[in-house]
């Protein structure tokens, strides 16, 4: 099967990517998302369960959805933790909002795309020949997607194939660090 998105990695950007698909592609479109993650969409910043571990941006300024700021703010108070606006809430508060967020989505299963994990790791990517990009997953099976996002996180080591690999018209449309200036 070749989808129509693959995303390879498990943590905030994974989730938070798949959560805003699942609200804009037609319910004929298929989604995979690869990763190994037991603790999927959390991430390193979001799985801790130690309340004193505070995000560092206001709660009023994490909702996913630009068009909702109050939305996690609003999620907080319907659990009974309402906090002020420029309040610091706890980061195991913000992952279990970003899983009910999806466990949300993944409830309305005839008015969405079709989602499917894959739990394993891509090990390598190839051109699809014509049809997107093929990934080995170290599971021994293989995925084909036409629009593939490297939501690696935090320590990534960098694209699952050498540079002289790729052609020279996608070189310019690959960030390898989004963190670094351009």
């Amino acid at each position: 099967m070749t989808y129509d998105v693959a995303i390879v990695g498990a943590g905030f950007s994974a989730i938070a990517l798949t959560i805003n698909l699942l609200d804009i592609l037609p319910p004929e479109a298929t989604i995979a998302v690869i990763g190994d993650d037991p603790g999927f969409g959390r991430g390193t910043a979001y799985r801790t369960e130690f309340y004193l571990h505070r995000l560092n941006v206001p709660a009023a300024r994490m909702s996913i959805f630009p068009d909702q700021p109050d939305d996690f703010t609003d999620w907080l108070t319907s659990r009974g933790k309402a906090v002020s606006p420029d309040a610091f809430a706890s980061r195991g508060d913000f992952g279990l909002y970003l899983r009910d967020r999806l466990a949300s989505r993944l409830r309305a299963r005839e008015h969405r795309a079709r989602l499917d994990f894959v739990r394993a790791k891509a090990v390598s990517c190839n051109d699809g020949q014509g049809d997107g990009i093929s990934f080995v997953l170290d599971t021994g099976g293989s995925l084909q997607a036409r629009t593939v996002v490297l939501a690696l996180g935090v320590g990534s080591a960098g694209l699952p194939v050498a540079s002289d690999r790729v052609s020279a018209a996608a070189r310019g449309r690959i960030i390898e660090n989004p963190w670094t200036s351009h």
